[in-house]
């Protein structure tokens, strides 16, 4: 289900209450963001919450002088589950006129992605202090 599939507020707030322990999991891989802030960004529809299974993925649309795209945020979960909300993505994405999905991820994403017709690119980072 994604975010805007949900007939209500009160279905999307237990929704991601349901998922948050995955959220969690994957949040303490990365910075930037706690649960609170996540969970205020997707009941306010800044990011769309996608499940199936025991897997959560996160989406955002981001708007660019000439296009928009959707951003996989977020997943965590099983791979094969992770794979199969890409299509749902895909579609969502198409009708709010996205021409493009990307996504920042894992070393282990290389080699599904690729056999998807993602072109895979580098990304790097440096924290700060």
């Amino acid at each position: 289900m994604s975010s805007a599939q949900r007939d209500t507020y009160a279905e999307l707030e237990a929704e991601f209450d349901a998922y948050s322990g995955q959220i969690q999991a994957a949040l303490d891989e990365s910075f930037g963001y706690e649960l609170d802030d996540i969970r205020s960004m997707v009941l306010n529809g800044e990011l769309q919450l996608w499940t199936h299974r025991d897997t959560a993925a996160l989406t955002e649309v981001i708007t660019y002088p000439r296009t928009r795209a959707i951003n996989v945020f977020l997943v965590a979960g099983k791979m094969g589950d992770c794979l199969s909300l890409l299509p749902r993505i895909e579609n969502f994405a198409t009708v709010l006129g996205c021409s493009a999905i990307t996504g920042i991820g894992r070393k282990g994403w290389e080699g599904h992605l690729k056999d998807l017709g993602f072109e895979v690119e580098s990304s790097y980072m440096k924290e700060l202090r």
